[in-house]
């Protein structure tokens, strides 16, 4: 893995990540949600393996959510905001996160804080990251629950991921 400066790392959010994805050519990609008001001491390597393949990233915020589009999902990384926004979304925990992360956006305001986002706006642009494209379902799913895996949900106590997974390897 690359080493990446501290400060650029606080930049870049999270380290390798896909820049100017072109959400509407690919069926398949895996995002991230990215924790702006939850920062490391250091850099968190997340490290984790497919069909024998390693893969690292690294970052110096707390994921919170990691989620997949699929049959060419467009924008659907940033539904689950609209899902809160509008109040018809179903995981409790998820709502919670988002209603504190609205709450922390009018504190950076307030304070003046240029580098966290002051809105939802600027969260989606600077804070859900597209990790990895894929060409079909099964490596799609398959990366999606080594790295919910690899990082743990709030539901089996292991990490700070609010994904609620019915697959019952992840646990």
């Amino acid at each position: 893995m690359k080493k990446l400066d501290h400060n650029l790392l606080k930049l870049y959010k999270i380290y390798p990540k896909i820049e100017d994805f072109n959400y509407l050519k690919y069926q398949y990609y895996i995002y991230i949600y990215l924790n702006p008001f939850k920062e490391y001491k250091k850099p968190k390597l997340i490290k984790f393996k497919v069909d024998n393949k390693d893969y690292e990233y690294i970052t110096m915020y707390e994921p919170f959510y990691i989620g997949k589009a699929s049959n060419g999902g467009g924008y659907r990384h940033n539904q689950h905001i609209q899902k809160f926004k509008s109040e018809q979304e179903g995981n409790k925990l998820k709502t919670d996160y988002f209603k504190e992360l609205e709450l922390n956006f009018e504190k950076a305001q307030k304070k003046g804080i240029f580098y966290q986002p002051h809105n939802w706006k600027e969260f989606q642009r600077d804070w859900i990251c597209i990790l990895k494209d894929f060409n079909n379902p099964k490596d799609l799913i398959k990366f999606e629950m080594s790295i919910i895996k690899s990082l743990g949900t709030i539901y089996n106590k292991k990490g700070p991921l609010v994904n609620k997974i019915e697959n019952s390897y992840i646990y």
